[in-house]
C-alpha cells in the first residue's frame, strides 16, 4: 500500500503481513506513488510515479530485495489501470505512448515498449478488464468530443 505517514508531502510503498501485521517500508518515494498489483508470484510489484496530470513512469520493485527500476521511456507518458498479465512476462494497462489518446497496451517490464492491444478510433480507452484465464477482454472508452 501507499501512505504518507513517513512525510506528508510523499509517498512510500509499504507491504503488510495481514496474518501479523507486520510492515515493512519498502520504496521511499520524492513525489506521488500508487501500486497497482504484484506479479501472482509476489516476486515483483508494480509501482506508478505520477509527475503530473499528464506524465507518470512505471517502477519494477523486487520485493525480496528492494532493488527499483524504471520503465525505459522516450517521452512523459500517461499510464493507468496497468497490472501484470501473462504470469508476470508483461504489463497491461492505459497509456498514451506514441499517441493523443489512451489505448489499451501491452508494456514489455523490461525495455517499456508498448503494443496496443486496443484503440478506438478518436477516443479514449478509458477502462479494461480481462478474464481470469486472459482470454477474454472488456474494455470502456469516452465517446468522442461533440462540437459546439
Amino acid at each position: 500500500y501507499a501512505a504518507n505517514d513517513r512525510d506528508e508531502r510523499f509517498y512510500d510503498i509499504n507491504v503488510m503481513d495481514l496474518a501479523t501485521g507486520a510492515r515493512t517500508r519498502l520504496l521511499e518515494g520524492s513525489s506521488i506513488l500508487t501500486v497497482p498489483g504484484w506479479t501472482r508470484d509476489m516476486a515483483r510489484l508494480l509501482v506508478i510515479e505520477d509527475h503530473s496530470s499528464a506524465d507518470s513512469r512505471p517502477w519494477i520493485v523486487d520485493a525480496a530485495t528492494g532493488v527499483t527500476r524504471a520503465l525505459p521511456r522516450s517521452a512523459p507518458t500517461r499510464f493507468a489501470a496497468v497490472r501484470w498479465v501473462e504470469k508476470g512476462a508483461a504489463l497491461m494497462g492505459l497509456s498514451d505512448a506514441g499517441a493523443d489518446m489512451m489505448r489499451l497496451c501491452r508494456i514489455d517490464p523490461d525495455t517499456g515498449a508498448s503494443t496496443v492491444v486496443f484503440e478506438a478510433d478518436g477516443r479514449e480507452v478509458e477502462g479494461w478488464s480481462l478474464s481470469p484465464d486472459e482470454t477474454m477482454l472488456a474494455r470502456t472508452n469516452f465517446a468522442p468530443a461533440s462540437k459546439c
